[in-house]
């Protein structure tokens, strides 16, 4: 039993609430005010460091605790959350985009937090962005809280904000609905706080402070104060439908004290949204518990099993993505009794597929044979050893006629041009043409051999188009008439070639560079 039990803890501003939970049942709770030592939050002194760790080891030794794995829920004040947008990404492109965009939102540089981010997919006119819900705490102020509790005899394994933790409860004791947006309002004596959640996770907070109904006698009593918290209400809303414009809250989950109770029955009212007022007895169900951290507590302790909720674990360290437990796949458990069942599914299925696929190969072939006979028509019947003799003597016939040699005078020619190319200069096509002198006929070099063995005179002409890319076009003219100079020069280019001349110069782009485009006629 212990080894599935957790130990909810929540550092609120008045003490330490402690709630052990099993099964997402509060077995034992326990509370430490900090009125015993007389300071604020975190201890300033040694002294009052000491009592702490006395009172935290006191409360977990009499309740009897049976774990130390400690869940810590962090209070609000310490938390940073911020919700923004940004453009659709790759899964592995969006860390690096979190922390550029988190600098804009954030008072702190980045290196001194601990946090940790949740991307969800949003469509808003028809285009995917991605909305981020960045969390995080400075690490000085973190690593207060897990050294106090660790040196209590505790082992921190998870935190959270403490509005996650609150929401866990909220779902679990089904006060909220995964498809509704929500407001959830919690009050103490002197202000509140509103978070407004949808999709799992708190997407808006706003804090603010009220008097309380005793110190308001002076500024005109409980409907002053009533008219702050209605307007602190509404202001947070159009906050939240700025940043929001297609989503509206559906309804308001009231936390309060009994000081403040009075204040939200109007709520409604004025706002036109349902309020659905809780409690800490009503949620834990736990007669005598009205300390409004044990709900975090509880929540904290949750984590990993309340599949509507985010789990924001800042105890993974920077940078790190939150994981949504109803994006994990479910681990189904099958009763030993089924395994002979499904396996011998499992072998029909395999001989059932087996023949299915070899009656389908064997149909094939058959086609392919019958098509093959009646592409053969009358040769579907001659003998194999006639169809090898004929194979044999039209090979002997193909091989003479590959052992004939083609020889052309104008190969020297085109291999020379070839290697007159400078560098960065590319031909694309080299026309070949046999010139007749007595006809002045054109014909394409492939018949070289008949005209080297006429007796009609011919001439060679080369028509040569290319390209060259130097990087500059000035450089590129020039390199492009030096070639035609080299050309001209070159002994064994001028023994076939007497007229060699510039056609065609002009400028293109290929791909994203302009690269200089050349013809050249040789005569």
């Amino acid at each position: 039993m212990a080894g599935t039990n957790k130990l909810g803890v929540y550092w609120g501003v008045d003490g330490i609430s402690l709630v052990e939970v099993a099964k997402s049942v509060p077995l034992e709770t326990a509370y430490v005010s900090f009125d015993e030592l007389q300071i604020g939050n975190l201890t300033n002194t040694v002294t009052e460091d000491v009592r702490l760790l006395e009172l935290l080891q006191k409360a977990v030794r009499n309740k009897g605790f049976s774990t130390t794995e400690a869940y810590l829920s962090l209070p609000s004040r310490d938390i940073i959350v911020r919700w923004f947008l940004i453009p659709w990404l790759k899964p592995h492109e969006v860390q690096g985009v979190v922390a550029f965009e988190a600098r804009k939102y954030i008072p702190f540089q980045l290196e001194e937090l601990i946090y940790t981010y949740y991307p969800s997919t949003i469509l808003r006119g028809g285009v995917k962005q991605i909305g981020v819900l960045f969390t995080a705490i400075r690490k000085d102020s973190y690593k207060k809280y897990v050294n106090v509790l660790s040196q209590s005899g505790m082992n921190v394994v998870y935190s959270e904000p403490s509005c996650m933790s609150f929401l866990r409860t909220l779902f679990t004791k089904k006060v909220l609905d995964a498809n509704q947006v929500a407001a959830v309002l919690t009050m103490d004596q002197d202000g509140g706080e509103l978070n407004i959640v949808s999709d799992g996770f708190v997407k808006f907070i706003r804090d603010f402070r009220l008097s309380t109904p005793q110190s308001a006698d002076n500024d005109g009593g409980e409907e002053v104060l009533r008219a702050k918290l209605y307007n602190e209400v509404r202001i947070s809303f159009d906050f939240f439908n700025r940043q929001h414009p297609e989503t509206e809250v559906s309804r308001i989950i009231s936390f309060t004290s009994s000081m403040n109770k009075t204040l939200c029955a109007g709520l409604s009212d004025d706002l036109g949204i349902p309020v659905l007022p809780v409690d800490t007895v009503s949620l834990l169900d736990r007669a005598g518990i009205t300390d409004m951290g044990a709900a975090n507590a509880f929540g904290v302790a949750l984590s990993g099993s309340v599949r509507e909720v985010i789990d924001l674990n800042l105890s993974e360290g920077d940078a790190s993505c939150a994981v949504s437990a109803k994006d994990e796949k479910k681990t189904i458990k099958i009763p030993s009794f089924m395994f002979p069942v499904i396996a011998g599914v499992f072998l029909v299925f395999v001989l059932g597929f087996i023949w299915t696929v070899t009656s389908a190969l064997l149909l094939e072939k058959g086609k392919k044979v019958a098509a093959l006979n009646n592409s053969l028509g009358k040769f579907s019947d001659v003998s194999l050893d006639d169809i090898e003799f004929k194979r044999s003597a039209e090979r002997k016939v193909l091989n003479a006629i590959n052992s004939l040699e083609l020889r052309s005078s104008v190969t020297p020619l085109v291999v020379r041009v070839f290697q007159l190319i400078p560098n960065g200069m590319w031909l694309s096509t080299v026309n070949v043409m046999y010139v007749q002198s007595d006809a002045g006929s054109k014909k394409n070099a492939d018949d070289s051999a008949s005209q080297d063995s006429g007796k009609t005179k011919s001439s060679v002409n080369l028509l040569l188009t290319g390209k060259i890319y130097l990087g500059d076009g000035n450089s590129e003219f020039d390199a492009v008439n030096r070639f035609i100079m080299t050309l001209r020069t070159d002994a064994k280019v001028a023994a076939f070639l007497k007229d060699i001349k510039l056609t065609s110069l002009k400028t293109e782009t290929l791909g994203k560079n302009t690269v200089t485009v050349f013809s050249i006629n040789c005569q």
